[in-house]
């Protein structure tokens, strides 16, 4: 697993994850909501796959449906760990970054 990510992860006025944020983003830097980067329990379902700029991510809502993103990479040791039950994904998560 990748080392957890220091800085502050961007998330826009309803509470989904911004998957850019600044200049790159889809929305202005003043309407970005910045949050610390702590550990959160929580369901995320499995919506889809999609390809950012870089690289491929798998895409979950909470139970509140708000966006969340994960590498595939990532996606990868859950998937061979076996921690889905059905679509849902239950744990404690935190926000790393690569690249």
């Amino acid at each position: 697993m990748p080392k957890a990510y220091d800085g502050q992860i961007p998330f826009d006025e309803n509470g989904n994850q911004l998957r850019y944020a600044g200049p790159y983003g889809s929305i202005r830097e003043s309407d970005i909501d910045w949050h610390t980067n702590d550990p959160f329990k929580g369901i995320l379902r499995f919506l889809c796959f999609k390809r950012g700029r870089s690289a491929a991510y798998a895409c979950f809502d909470t139970s509140m449906g708000e966006k969340r993103y994960m590498f595939l990479k990532d996606l990868e040791d859950v998937l061979t760990n076996g921690w889905f039950v059905g679509a849902d994904l239950i744990g404690t998560f935190i926000y790393c970054k690569r690249g």
